[in-house]
C-alpha cells in the first residue's frame, strides 16, 4: 500500500471516530436534559397530598378526610408520558369543574361552612352531589331544609344509566342526572343523598290542608310492565306508576324519604321541640320564590297587550344571538339595553324635547326634526358595528344577508314601541333560558312560561319591604338553633332565568340573608357560582354598569 493511500485511510478513520463521539455526546446531553425535565413536570402537574399528611397530627380527622378525597383526584403514580403529550384542554363541566372543586376542598380543609349563591336549583344539586363525591357530606341520610314557595316532587322517567341510589362519579353520570327530567329534589332523592325533607312554605301559599304541620313517608320503587320499566311512588298505602298515574300493587320499593310540611308561622315553635332538629348532616336551601312569586311574562303582556309584538322581538333575538359564555351574555344584553335607550331618545326627539339630549352619539338629534332623523337606521348601524365587525362569534348565523335582515327587523321593532313599552323591555332585559352549559336560547328574560301564561297552581305574589323584613326576622333565630356542626352547606337560589323571582327585591333579600348567616355561623366562605346571571352584582344592577360600549 502506498503512503498516499495510508494517509487517506487514516484521515477517513479519524473523521468517522470524531463523528461517532459527537453523536454519542449529543444523545447523552439530550438524555440528561430529559431526565431533569420529567421530575420538574411531575412536581408541577401533580401535587402529592401524602407529603402533607405527615406534617399534621394523626388525630386531625378533618384534614385526613380531605386528603383522602384529594387522593382520588390526584393519583400517586401519574403517567408522565401522557402528560408530555400536548392535548386540547377539555371543557370544564360539572364534576370536573376545577373552580367548583377547589372551592369545596378549601372550605372543607379549613373546616368552614360554604354558602353558595346559585342561579338555578339544578346547580345546587351539582354542589350537593360534588360534596358527597368528595365525602364532605354523607352519601346517604342527609336532611334538606327547604325554604321555597313549592315542593315539586316530579319523578323523572326511568333511565337505565341513571345513578340510582348512588352518587355520580364522573361527568357522564352527572349529565344523566341533569338531563333526566323531573325536579332537582327528586333527583337528589333518587341518588340517595337526601333521606328527610323539611319544607317551610310562605304564608301566602294556600294549601288544601290547613294544618300548620304535617308529615308523610314517601316510598319510591320500580315496576316492570310489558313495555318498559317505570318508577313508582307510594304514600298512604297507595302506589302510583309515574307517567301514567295508574294505581298498582306491584311496586318494588327501593327507598323512602320523610317529607315534613310546615307553615312559616309554625316552624319557630317546632324548632324548639327536643330532638326535632336533625343532628345529622343538614343541607339548607333557600329559594328566592319563598319571598315572592312574580311572572315577568305576565308583566310584559300587561304593558304590551299584543302578544305578536313580544314574540317577534323574542324570536328575532333567538335567531340572531348565540352567546357562548356569561360575559358574552351580559355584553349582548347591554347592547340591547343601549338600543332600547336610543329608541327612547328618538321618542324624546319626536316630542321636540331636545334640551335633555346634548351629548353622546346622538347629539345631532338636538334641534333636528323627526323627518330628518331616522333612529332605526342609527340603531341598525350601531348593532352591525358592534356585532358584525367584531371577531367574537356572538351571532348564530354565518350568512351576512340573513344577519343583516335580522338586525334591520330588530331595529324597526324597537323603534315602533311606545315609551312605557320600551321601559318594561329595558327592565326585563335579555338572557339565556338556561345556563351556558345546557342547551339554551337567548331572548327576553321572561322566565319559562309563554307570554301571558300563568300557572293554575301557583298564584302571583308581589312582596313588600315590610313582609321581607318579617320573613328575615323569623329566619334569624331559627338559624341560630340549628346545630352549627351539622349544617354542611347553604345555597341561595336567585332563580331569575326561570322567572318568578322578585327581581327588584333580590338585593335586599340577599343582603339580609348574608347578615343573618354572619350572625348565626361563626365561620363560612361565600361563593358566587361563576354561571350566575349578572355575576356577583346581580341582574338588577346591570342597568347601572359603566357604559363602555
Amino acid at each position: 500500500m502506498k503512503l498516499v493511500d495510508k494517509v487517506v485511510l487514516f484521515v477517513f478513520g479519524a473523521v468517522l471516530v470524531a463523528y461517532i463521539v459527537y453523536v454519542y455526546d449529543k444523545n447523552t446531553k439530550l438524555g440528561s436534559q430529559q431526565s431533569l425535565r420529567v421530575p420538574l413536570l411531575k412536581d408541577k402537574l401533580i401535587w402529592k397530598p401524602q407529603d402533607v399528611v405527615l406534617k399534621r397530627a394523626p388525630q386531625d380527622a378533618v384534614l385526613k378526610r380531605a386528603v383522602d378525597a384529594l387522593k382520588v383526584q390526584h393519583p400517586i403514580k401519574p403517567n408522565i408520558t401522557k402528560a408530555l403529550v400536548p392535548k386540547n384542554p377539555a371543557p370544564q363541566s360539572f364534576l370536573s369543574d376545577k373552580i367548583l372543586q377547589d372551592g369545596l376542598k378549601v372550605s372543607f380543609i379549613r373546616n368552614k361552612l360554604q354558602v353558595n349563591i346559585v342561579e338555578e336549583n339544578e346547580k345546587a344539586l351539582v354542589y350537593w352531589l360534588s360534596m358527597a363525591k368528595y365525602t364532605m357530606i354523607k352519601m346517604t341520610g342527609n336532611t334538606l331544609i327547604l325554604f321555597s314557595n313549592q315542593l315539586d316532587m316530579s319523578v323523572p322517567p326511568y333511565f337505565q344509566h341513571f345513578p340510582f341510589h348512588r352518587v355520580p362519579q364522573n361527568d357522564k353520570e352527572m349529565l344523566y342526572v341533569l338531563q333526566s327530567g323531573g325536579t332537582f329534589l327528586m333527583k337528589a332523592i333518587l341518588t340517595g343523598i337526601i333521606k328527610r325533607i323539611i319544607w317551610i312554605r310562605p304564608s301566602w301559599i294556600k294549601k288544601p290542608s290547613s294544618a300548620a304541620y304535617s308529615k308523610q313517608l314517601l316510598g319510591i320503587g320500580m315496576i316492570k310492565t310489558k313495555t318498559r320499566i317505570s318508577y313508582c311512588t307510594c304514600q298512604l298505602n297507595k302506589c302510583i306508576i309515574q307517567g301514567s298515574n295508574k294505581a298498582t300493587t306491584q311496586c318494588h320499593l327501593k327507598m323512602n324519604v320523610l317529607v315534613e310540611n310546615l307553615k312559616e308561622t309554625a316552624y319557630q315553635k317546632k324548632s324548639m321541640e327536643k330532638n326535632w332538629l336533625p343532628q345529622a348532616d343538614i343541607l339548607l336551601h333557600i329559594d328566592s320564590t319563598y319571598f315572592g312569586y312574580i311572572s315577568p311574562s305576565a308583566m310584559l303582556s300587561k304593558m304590551i297587550p299584543v302578544g305578536k309584538v313580544l314574540e317577534k322581538i323574542d324570536n328575532l333575538s333567538k335567531k340572531l344571538f348565540c352567546p357562548k359564555s356569561i360575559p358574552d351574555e351580559i355584553y349582548i344584553d347591554r347592547l340591547m339595553l343601549k338600543a332600547i335607550e336610543y329608541s327612547l331618545i328618538e321618542k324624546e326627539c319626536a316630542k321636540n324635547n331636545t334640551k335633555k339630549i346634548k351629548t353622546g352619539p346622538f347629539a345631532k338629534c338636538v334641534g333636528v326634526k323627526k323627518a330628518n332623523f331616522k333612529m332605526d337606521e342609527e340603531i341598525y348601524k350601531f348593532l352591525k358595528r358592534k356585532l358584525v365587525d367584531t371577531d367574537i362569534p356572538y351571532l348564530c348565523s354565518k350568512y351576512t344577508h340573513f344577519v343583516d335582515f335580522l338586525i334591520k327587523e330588530m331595529s324597526t321593532s324597537l323603534t315602533q314601541r311606545r315609551i312605557p313599552q320600551l321601559g318594561i323591555l329595558k327592565l326585563t332585559g335579555f338572557c339565556l333560558s338556561t345556563t351556558v352549559k345546557a342547551p339554551g336560547q337567548f331572548g327576553l328574560c321572561k322566565g319559562s312560561k309563554a307570554f301571558g301564561q300563568t300557572t293554575k297552581f301557583m298564584p302571583s305574589h308581589r312582596p313588600t319591604m315590610k313582609e321581607i323584613k318579617a320573613k328575615i326576622d323569623l329566619l334569624r333565630p331559627f338559624l341560630k338553633r340549628l346545630p352549627v356542626k351539622s349544617v354542611k352547606t347553604i345555597t341561595f337560589c336567585r332563580n331569575v332565568r326561570h322567572g318568578y323571582a322578585p327581581r327588584l327585591f333580590l338585593p335586599l333579600i340577599e343582603t339580609s340573608l348574608l347578615k343573618s348567616f354572619n350572625s348565626s355561623f361563626p365561620r363560612f366562605t361565600l361563593n358566587y357560582d361563576r354561571h350566575i346571571l349578572g355575576h356577583k352584582q346581580g341582574w338588577f344592577y346591570r342597568t347601572y354598569l359603566k357604559d363602555t360600549l
